[in-house]
């Protein structure tokens, strides 16, 4: 695809997802998936899950986690997942909230076929906020932005059935939540586990401010990783497909992939291999030099004809 093909958002489209961002937690994209990309997406997991199943013929019979079907570090999967881990949108938000210096953290898609014992649950994963346990929060117990998380949906999530995300608009400003506690005793200051006592959990309200995410194929989403989620059961006879795509700081290791990148890089581009974490100088992953900050200096808000920061601009603090 040439770079003037593709769709970008205007300023305003920007300043929108931001305040919506900040107040919610979670912002829907103004734009959806290109059709073609995601009839590609779609075709691409739906052969892989045929392969799966020559080896699982008999699914109903299967072990009990086949409902689910599900890939992670995709990126180098195919060139359309590629396309998905540098679609512009997405990284001018993360622009917006990182400046120049951010990578891929986390890359994934999830597949979810009815699951008989769901319908006695109601959820599948409790309410939690994402991101590693060991991420430091604030004195109050507030998790700061570490990284986004960007949902493409590959399939219609519009009913009440269909397993999608739920969340509580604007927990991600409340002291941190995190329903999946890990063993041994914790520092409050330096996890993400809850700030709550299972006391002052049983008093949370659960209610003021819960959503669920609707949405046909190709809606895109962002999450602040300190936002209050859950997922749903599903119970719909349709498939529930997700895309995840996370981004951070640079100097923030990425889950479940090396860094820095260990394999070769010949045939990616230059903004793929800085994405994917590309060895460089322990400087260059952190506050980084004029000529890192170019690498996606084009999904800033000011760039030069070479799709560079300008010049003049200032160094990022």
């Amino acid at each position: 695809m040439h770079p003037s093909d593709e769709l970008s958002l205007n300023n305003e489209q920007r300043d929108e997802c931001l305040a919506q961002l900040d107040q919610d937690g979670l912002a829907v994209l103004p734009i959806t998936l290109p059709a073609e990309l995601l009839d590609r997406l779609v075709h691409y997991i739906d052969t892989y899950i045929d392969r799966v199943r020559n080896y699982e013929p008999d699914l109903a019979n299967a072990s009990t986690a086949r409902h689910i079907y599900m890939r992670d570090s995709i990126a180098e999967d195919d060139p359309a997942w590629r396309e998905l881990l540098t679609f512009k949108p997405s990284l001018q938000i993360c622009h917006d909230a990182f400046g120049p210096m951010f990578h891929l953290s986390q890359d994934m898609w999830r597949v979810y076929y009815a699951d008989l014992k769901a319908r006695k649950q109601p959820i599948t994963e409790g309410w939690h906020s994402d991101g590693p346990r060991v991420l430091p929060i604030l004195e109050d117990g507030r998790c700061p932005l570490y990284f986004l998380r960007f949902g493409y949906l590959l399939a219609d999530s519009t009913e009440d059935d269909d397993g999608t995300v739920e969340y509580i608009r604007g927990s991600h400003k409340r002291p941190c939540y995190d329903a999946r506690t890990p063993p041994g005793p914790r520092n409050k200051r330096l996890s993400n586990d809850s700030f709550y006592t299972p006391e002052q959990q049983a008093q949370l309200d659960w209610d003021t401010g819960r959503a669920a995410l609707r949405g046909k194929a190709g809606t895109i989403f962002v999450l602040h990783n300190a936002l209050w989620h859950r997922t749903l059961a599903h119970h719909a006879n349709r498939p529930r497909a997700i895309s995840y795509f996370q981004y951070s700081l640079t100097m923030l290791r990425p889950l479940r992939r090396p860094s820095p990148y260990e394999g070769d890089m010949s045939h990616l581009n230059p903004e793929e291999r800085w994405l994917l974490g590309e060895p460089r100088a322990g400087m260059n992953w952190t506050e980084g030099e004029p000529h890192d900050w170019v690498r996606m200096g084009r999904f800033g808000r000011e760039v030069d004809s070479l799709g560079g920061l300008r010049t003049s601009q200032e160094r990022p603090r």
